[in-house]
């Protein structure tokens, strides 16, 4: 099944087999458009739930980090070059994940649009009747939403703030 819903990603196809994070990311992602609601609450728990499916991928190299300061600095105080170093690392990859999240995202709205036109979907795994919660006009605006969040992370929007308002708009269309 992971080579199935891989999209020809051979990559993709072996850390979803091997990696219980990598597929609970993917399914939190594409998981939101069941949960959406037209209710603020309701998108910011929305949110939690893919922030907290995120912090397992960045725990490689959170780790790395650790064992570098360990090692370069057993006796504690480590530089302020280092620190300011390392969390600017942690910041960029963790922009690189919300931001395949949010491709993963725009992905369901291109397979709903794509179903509703008879077109094959990428996410086979996906139950048909999900891709019918909306038209395929809105679904593709949707997907346009989802990547101009992007553009909102990378122009340094407060990753939870610009979530939470797109799962607003989101859930708002029904």
């Amino acid at each position: 099944q992971a080579a199935r819903i891989s999209g020809g990603r051979p990559g993709l196809a072996v850390a979803l087999a091997t990696e219980p994070a990598v597929a609970a990311f993917r399914d939190a992602w594409l998981g939101v458009p069941e949960k959406l609601t037209d209710h603020p609450g309701d998108a910011y728990r929305l949110v939690t739930e893919v922030l907290d499916a995120t912090e397992p991928l960045l725990s490689a190299v959170k780790r790395r980090q650790e064992h570098e300061t360990e090692t370069e600095f057993p006796e504690g105080n480590v530089p302020k070059n280092i620190v300011e170093r390392q969390q600017r690392e942690v910041a960029r990859a963790s922009d690189a994940l919300y931001a395949t999240g949010l491709e993963l995202l725009a992905t369901f709205y291109r397979d709903t649009a794509a179903a509703q036109f008879g077109a094959p979907v990428q996410n086979t795994d996906i139950p048909a009747a999900s891709l019918t919660r909306v038209t395929s006009t809105v679904a593709l605006e949707n997907a346009q939403r989802v990547l101009e969040t992007i553009g909102a992370l990378k122009a340094n929007q407060r990753p939870q703030l610009a979530l939470a308002t797109l799962f607003i708009d989101l859930g708002a269309d029904g």
